[in-house]
């Protein structure tokens, strides 16, 4: 496998089109949604659409949870219809959408409190090491 600097990559010949400029733009609003903010980097593609409550790359807004605990909520009564119903691809489907919920959850309790971060003070080396 080779790598290809970035210097050797072709570069635009001038300022972006239109159309460049509305894609890149348009990806930062198409980022935010009603539980939180997609993380995906410029110029990647989504693997699902709309399943962002599973993916990785979901930012949770913690003011949000009351809504993710409700959508856990409905996630368990639809697993439970599927199960009186019988219908097994939805319930397995279901269970991967509240798993991804429950870690959105889990991601917004485990987030740490805003404020300073103290990181100490530097102290010079006495000695380099060569």
């Amino acid at each position: 496998m080779t790598i290809t600097p970035p210097c050797a990559l072709p570069r635009s010949t001038g300022p972006p089109t239109e159309a460049e400029r509305e894609d890149f733009l348009g990806h930062f609003e198409r980022r935010e949604f009603s539980v939180g903010t997609c993380a995906r980097v410029y110029g990647t593609v989504r693997v699902h659409e709309h399943a962002c409550i599973c993916c990785s790359t979901l930012r949770p807004d913690p003011a949000q949870r009351p809504r993710l605990t409700e959508i856990r909520g409905n996630l368990v009564a639809r697993i439970a219809e599927a199960e009186r119903q019988g219908r097994l691809g939805d319930i397995e489907g279901l269970r991967v959408s509240l798993a991804g919920a429950e870690a959105k959850i889990g991601q917004i309790g485990s987030a740490a409190p805003a404020g300073p971060v103290l990181l100490g003070v530097p102290t010079p080396r006495s000695t380099r090491r060569a």
